[in-house]
């Protein structure tokens, strides 16, 4: 007869259990039997032994980055850089924005036209003077620049789209922006472009930086506002010199 498993365990701990003498007199003479601790019944074997439920070790998705379609202000921009674009192509653009946040894929470089950049001043809350890297700037970012521009661009759209600071990125055409998240930060607006014929890559076109937290005077608002828009129709303009029509 074929024992299961479990019959084998509990048939081996009586085994054990006689050997050491439990359940008799130590004189030899018969006495009552009585339960033996080291043997249980074999229903309480079972039980012990029975397979438990699995531990759950999985893990919650983290949220995703907060990358929406809706609505930026693009009235301040030089005309040229904001276009209309079909419903599919801004589907496009935003899934793409979407993976540039989350580290994977995002736009290319048209590196013979570069990226326009300006940036207001920033607020820091502090006297002056100021270290230089916080007051007014503007380029046309070329070559390795225009690299460390996108990179820079990306880790700015990844900390206001964060769901942990409670911002948020959106996408309108072939435009993306996000508000200050508070005190001392900038709003910041992209500009993206196809490259060459329509079906072409996105590139990224332009980067705006512009102070606006709800803490500044209008009037120095507007004055940076009106000095960004003027250094990105200075800076959209033009070639780079000296790099190739390719789109990297």
């Amino acid at each position: 007869m074929r024992m299961t498993k479990l019959e084998l365990v509990a048939l081996s701990t009586c085994l054990v259990a006689v050997a050491l003498g439990c359940g008799s007199s130590t004189s030899g003479s018969p006495v009552e039997s009585s339960p033996c601790p080291a043997c249980p019944p074999p229903t309480e074997a079972a039980t012990d032994l029975a397979p438990q439920p699995d531990e759950d070790f999985s893990v919650d998705e983290p949220p995703r980055a907060l990358v929406d379609a809706g609505e930026c202000d693009t009235s301040w921009l030089p005309p040229g850089l904001a276009t209309d674009v079909r419903d599919d192509e801004a589907r496009e653009l935003l899934e793409l924005v979407q993976s540039w946040v989350e580290g994977r894929y995002g736009p290319a470089i048209d590196h013979e036209r570069g990226i326009a950049f300006a940036k207001s001043e920033d607020d820091l809350g502090a006297d002056p003077p100021y270290p230089s890297f916080v007051l007014r700037d503007a380029s046309r970012a070329c070559g390795r620049n225009a690299v460390w521009l996108r990179e820079h661009a990306r880790s700015l759209l990844e900390t206001h789209a964060s769901p942990e600071f409670g911002g948020g990125v959106q996408c309108s055409e072939n435009v993306c922006c996000y508000d200050a998240l508070g005190e001392y930060d900038s709003g910041g607006t992209l500009v993206f472009a196809r490259a060459g014929e329509e079906g072409g890559r996105w590139t990224l076109r332009a980067v705006a930086v512009l102070a606006n937290n709800g803490t500044l005077g209008n009037e120095w608002v507007d004055g940076e506002r009106a000095w960004v828009t003027a250094a990105l129709a200075r800076n959209a303009r033009g070639r780079c010199a000296g790099e190739p029509s390719v789109v990297w």
